[in-house]
């Protein structure tokens, strides 16, 4: 149930705090745009890596083993950690020997999410894979905004 301090009307809103959820409730229905904590949760298509099943629990393990990839974001300057790091272990999930060394002799079960750039192939794959997925969540949002504008 919810507590109010006062009788409420119908259709008077109601605010709430929830740190699982992303800000975007506070920009669609109150024109809010928290630029300082911006969080959002990402839906990411990240299909086209090709996955050794061998490589699924390490994956789980980062939290970076899920189809699709369901991640929080926070608006920043820089690419989000949690976000990159997962696509560094995704670009070698391929091949579950190497993904294992990897993540063994850079430390990665101390340092995650702050991992170091791969070789170059590796990195190379772990960007276009980035931005493919995220050209796919863009427009997916893009196509639910004009939706929910449609609708309201």
């Amino acid at each position: 149930g919810v507590v109010a301090p006062r009788a409420m009307a119908v259709g008077e809103e109601l605010l709430f705090v929830d740190r699982r959820l992303s800000d975007a409730s506070a920009l669609c229905f109150r024109g809010l745009w928290l630029s300082s904590r911006h969080r959002a949760r990402l839906d990411l298509n990240v299909s086209s890596a090709p996955r050794d099943a061998r490589t699924q629990p390490l994956l789980q393990r980062f939290g970076c083993g899920g189809q699709p990839l369901r991640l929080y974001v926070e608006g920043r300057q820089a690419v989000d950690r949690q976000f990159i790091s997962c696509m560094r272990l995704l670009a070698l999930a391929g091949n579950a020997t190497r993904l294992e060394d990897e993540v063994r002799r850079r430390a990665w079960d101390k340092v995650w999410p702050h991992t170091q750039v791969l070789t170059r192939a590796a990195e190379a794959a772990a960007a276009e894979l980035a931005v493919a997925s995220l050209q796919q969540a863009v427009t997916r949002i893009g196509a639910s905004g004009a939706e929910i504008r449609q609708r309201f």
